[in-house]
C-alpha cells in the first residue's frame, strides 16, 4: 500500500519549473522603437543593457496580474520592428519566455 501511495503520489515535492512562475503578457507597444543611438552610451552601461542591444520598445506588460510599462531591447531594428507590427494588427498579448 505504501508503495502504491509513493507511486502515486511522487517521493517528494515537484520541483520548481517554468510553468510555476508568473506569466509576463506584453500587451502592447506605447512608444518606440528606438535605437541604441537616441540614448547616451553612459546611460545604457549605467542600466546594464548588453551592448548587442541596438533598438527599445516602451511596452505595456502584465506580470502576476500587475499591469506597467517596461523597456524591452532587441538585437536589431528589425527585431523590434516585427513586435510593432504585430500589434499594429493584433489584440491579443505575446507571451515573454526568459531563459
Amino acid at each position: 500500500m505504501i508503495q502504491w501511495l509513493k507511486r502515486l503520489l511522487g517521493k517528494g515535492p515537484p520541483d520548481r519549473t517554468l510553468e510555476d512562475t508568473p506569466k509576463v503578457l506584453i500587451w502592447g507597444v506605447t512608444d518606440g522603437p528606438y535605437l541604441r543611438d537616441d540614448f547616451p552610451e553612459e546611460e545604457l552601461w549605467e542600466a546594464g543593457i548588453p551592448p548587442e542591444a541596438d533598438a527599445m520598445l516602451v511596452c505595456k506588460v502584465e506580470e502576476g496580474g500587475e499591469v506597467f510599462l517596461a523597456n524591452y531591447w532587441y538585437g536589431s531594428m528589425d527585431e523590434a520592428y516585427e513586435v510593432k507590427k504585430y500589434f499594429d494588427v493584433n489584440m491579443e498579448p505575446l507571451e515573454v519566455k526568459h531563459e
